[in-house]
């Protein structure tokens, strides 16, 4: 396996890479509606650190790719004709910097990312029960983006991520989440490699969570997301895959907000770099 081959494989990756799985990722209880009229303001943080890099799945780079992605999101719970729903605004920021074999790559920061528009409707909403809903993402590509970088906040393309969730309380302080979704995409015409296309890609995840008492509950989930194979100046390249697991708490500081922490890593992945720690934050205000 060539030097230049590994290097081709990185480069598209770092391309699909940006902030596409944190603005995918649930959180426990996510699908639970809140009454018409509310809003929420949460602000998300995550660092992740990643020690190699897989192409398929023989590792052939031990270089360090670490992020450090935030985004702040608005959400805006209303009624229409009977049909609940709630309006969302996310707005992604961050840092990505390579390090070691990967120090080439170099870095990449930008105030801004892809803003993400988001709907999610309700057709079941029972509460302390069940809850089913479906989720509209459209993602514009007003992050910051520089055609000659390996490294770059922003994805230079259109997409549109589609998800249903399911919420169970199994009773008073037990539930589950599951959620599903797939992710179309637009075309990069302007990037360092050339136009980049990318077939449709999917992701599916599970948690479990239980309520220690009004303040604490605990959690723990799995995904497996697929993000699709993409073809570069014509040239079909297999699509990275990833399998990771996550443990985390909530704290609830009062009626109006709550904080959640959680670590996770990488339990496999494909043409990708692995993580080997990652540290997610939420801060969760309701008013």
């Amino acid at each position: 396996m060539n030097r230049q081959m590994i290097n081709n494989g990185i480069l598209t990756v770092l391309f699909l890479f940006p902030l596409k799985s944190h603005a995918l990722d649930i959180d426990p209880q996510d699908y639970r509606r809140a009454p018409s009229g509310t809003n929420i303001f949460l602000l998300y943080g995550q660092y992740a650190n990643r020690d190699a890099y897989y192409l398929g799945s023989n590792k052939v780079n031990e270089g360090e790719l670490e992020s450090q992605i935030g985004i702040g999101r608005f959400v805006h719970y209303s009624e229409i004709g009977g049909i609940k729903m709630a309006q969302q605004l996310l707005v992604p920021f961050g840092k990505l910097n390579a390090s070691g074999e990967s120090a080439n790559l170099g870095e990449s920061s930008g105030i801004l990312g892809d803003i993400i528009l988001a709907n999610t409707f309700w057709f079941i909403d029972k509460p302390q029960d069940k809850y089913l809903g479906f989720t509209s993402y459209f993602s514009f590509p007003t992050g910051s983006y520089k055609d000659d970088k390996a490294l770059n906040i922003g994805e230079n393309r259109f997409k549109t991520i589609l998800q249903l969730g399911y919420l169970q309380y199994w009773n008073e302080k037990f539930g589950t989440d599951f959620t599903a979704d797939v992710t179309l995409y637009g075309d990069n015409k302007n990037n360092i490699k050339g136009k980049i296309e990318q077939d449709m890609g999917y992701q599916l995840q599970a948690d479990a969570f239980y309520i220690l008492n009004y303040k604490f509950s605990l959690s723990a989930g799995l995904s497996y997301l697929n993000a699709g194979d993409n073809t570069v100046n014509g040239i079909n390249q297999d699509g990275s895959t990833q399998t990771k697991f996550w443990v985390g708490t909530t704290y609830n500081v009062n009626q109006k907000s709550n904080i959640l922490f959680s670590l996770g890593r990488d339990i496999d992945v494909e043409n990708n770099f692995k993580e080997k720690m990652r540290f997610n934050f939420r801060y969760l205000y309701l008013f």
